[in-house]
Formats: C-alpha cells, structure tokens, sequence
C-alpha cells in the first residue's frame, strides 16, 4: 500500500522549481578559473590561459 500511495503522489503531483543556482566567477587577463560543481571555489582551480586542463 505504501509503494501504491508513493506511486499516486509521484503521479498526481506537480513539481515547480523555485531556484536556479547561478555561480559567477571572474578572473582577469592571462587566468582562467575552473569552476567545480560542488560550488566550492579553490584556489588552486586558477590556472594560466595556457596551462592544460586538467
């Protein structure tokens, strides 16, 4: 019963999404910042514009 009421919810209910995340990073010239998805900004993810990415 309970995975029956679990699938009428997921069903029946609409989702909206109230929140959009928008980082902003800026650097200046010669530097690129690579961003991380755990939203944590590090230091070392600043590179030369030349440096491979890693």
């Amino acid at each position: 019963m309970i995975q029956g009421a679990a699938e009428m919810v997921r069903e029946d209910v609409g989702l909206i999404p109230l929140h959009y995340e928008v980082s902003t990073w800026a650097t200046t010239t010669g530097l690129k910042y690579i961003p991380r998805t755990d939203q944590y900004t590090s230091a070392m993810s600043l590179k030369p514009v030349n440096a491979p990415v890693k």
